[in-house]
C-alpha cells in the first residue's frame, strides 16, 4: 500500500515538473514572438543595369525572388563621420523625422523645427568629391527666401524637398536645394549604378495623395547634371516599402520590395 501511494505521489510529482517546464516553455516563445519586429514576405523586383540598351531591365529569374521585409531604413540612424577633416568625428543622429549632426557631444547643426526629414544619407550626390550631407525633408514654401523673378506667388503647402547640404570649414551650409518635388522622396539611396563612375540617386517615389505619410509606388533614378537632377528612368507602379543595391552577377542592381 505505501508502495503504491509513493508511486503515485512520485508520477504527480512527475506531472507537475512537466507542465511547469511546458508552460514557461510557451510563455518564452510568445514573449520572443511579441518582441520580435513584424515581419512578413513579399516578391521583390530587382532591376539590374543593361549595358547593351542603357537602360535599368527587370530581372524575372534572380535570388531575391522573396525578401523578408523589416522597417523601412529612413525611420531611424546613427553613423558617424569625419566630413569636415579636422581628425575628429561627428555624430548624425537622424530620428523622429529631425537630423542631428554633433560633435564632442556638442550639437553644431540641427535640422529646423518646421522641417520634417523623411530619409538622409551621406554620399556624394553631386559628384564634385565631397561627401554630402543628403535629405528628403517636408517643409512648406516652394521656396526659401528668394523665389525666381517669374515666379508671382510662393506656394506655402506642405510638400516634399531634396536638400544637399556640405560641412567645411567648421559651417554646414546649403549647397542645392529643390523647390517643391513632383513626387515624394519616401527613401534614398546613392550609389553608381551604371558604371560611368558617376553615382546615381534612387528613390522610391510616393505621392502627395497620401501625405503625411509616404507611401512608395514607384523606384526612380535620377542623375547630376551640374544645375540639378534629371530623370534617368522610373519603374511601373508598384507598391515599394524599401530599396537597396546589390551586385548580381557582376551588375549593378537595386531591390525594390
Amino acid at each position: 500500500m505505501k508502495r503504491s501511494r509513493l508511486i503515485i505521489i512520485i508520477f504527480s510529482l512527475l506531472y507537475l515538473i512537466l507542465v511547469s517546464v511546458l508552460f514557461f516553455k510557451y510563455s518564452d516563445i510568445k514573449k520572443n514572438s511579441i518582441d520580435k519586429p513584424e515581419a512578413f514576405s513579399r516578391e521583390a523586383r530587382v532591376y539590374c543595369w543593361d549595358k547593351d540598351d542603357k537602360t535599368f531591365a527587370r530581372e524575372e529569374q534572380n535570388e531575391f525572388a522573396e525578401v523578408f521585409l523589416s522597417p523601412k531604413s529612413g525611420t531611424e540612424s546613427h553613423t558617424q563621420a569625419d566630413l569636415d577633416g579636422n581628425l575628429i568625428m561627428e555624430k548624425y543622429d537622424f530620428q523622429n523625422g529631425k537630423l542631428t549632426i554633433s560633435e564632442n557631444y556638442e550639437i553644431i547643426w540641427q535640422s529646423e523645427d518646421d522641417w520634417r526629414v523623411e530619409d538622409f544619407i551621406l554620399a556624394d550626390s553631386n559628384n564634385d568629391g565631397i561627401t554630402d550631407i543628403n535629405m528628403s525633408v517636408w517643409k512648406s514654401g516652394d521656396f526659401g527666401d528668394f523665389k525666381p523673378l517669374w515666379v508671382e506667388e510662393n506656394d506655402m503647402s506642405i510638400k516634399n524637398h531634396f536638400f544637399i547640404f556640405d560641412f567645411k570649414d567648421g559651417e554646414v551650409r546649403p549647397i542645392w536645394q529643390s523647390s517643391n518635388l513632383d513626387a515624394p522622396n519616401c527613401q534614398i539611396l546613392i550609389s553608381d549604378m551604371d558604371d560611368d563612375s558617376q553615382n546615381e540617386l534612387v528613390v522610391i517615389e510616393g505621392d502627395y495623395a497620401d501625405s503625411p505619410d509616404c507611401k512608395g509606388k514607384y523606384l526612380a533614378v535620377w542623375k547630376w547634371n551640374e544645375w540639378g537632377f534629371f530623370n534617368e528612368w522610373r519603374s511601373e507602379a508598384g507598391v515599394f516599402d524599401g530599396v537597396e543595391t546589390y551586385e548580381v552577377g557582376g551588375e549593378n542592381c537595386f531591390v525594390g520590395f
